[in-house]
């Protein structure tokens, strides 16, 4: 209503002609049985290849790290973009990639699921020392 403080803001907020998102996830999952083949001299070259899936993928990884049985990532997601989809994409490509290329001595599967946490955005600096920390 007009004469109303702050009724303008409101106005502004359901005219936006643009969509804004700032949409932080956490996403971990793990390998099967959590088998601890992950070793640190192969981690390297999936986490790159990981880290070139999502962008071949349209995907904003902004880190990834792990242990020898689990994957830790985060990524700034967009409005049109699904956590279950960018997951399956990670998980899925990566370990077709790592078979192909026998990058492990052995077969490698992904765990089945997943979990996947929200940030506040005042929160991305202490996920992400958490995750290089790992």
């Amino acid at each position: 209503m007009p004469g109303q403080a702050g009724w303008h803001i409101i106005c502004d907020i359901f005219n936006m002609p643009h969509s804004i998102s700032n949409v932080w996830i956490h996403l971990t999952w793990a390998t099967k049985y959590r088998t601890p083949v992950l070793i640190k001299e192969k981690r390297g070259i999936i986490f790159k290849n990981i880290s070139t899936i999502a962008q071949e993928k349209g995907y904003n990884l902004k880190i990834i790290n792990g242990t020898e049985d689990h994957v830790h990532c985060l990524v700034r997601m967009k409005s049109s973009q699904c956590i279950s989809r960018l997951t399956n994409d990670l998980k899925g490509i990566s370990s077709r990639w790592i078979n192909d290329n026998n990058i492990l001595s052995d077969h490698f599967d992904w765990q089945n699921g997943y979990a996947a946490f929200s940030v506040c955005p005042r929160n991305v600096k202490r996920i992400l020392k958490y995750i290089k920390n790992q």
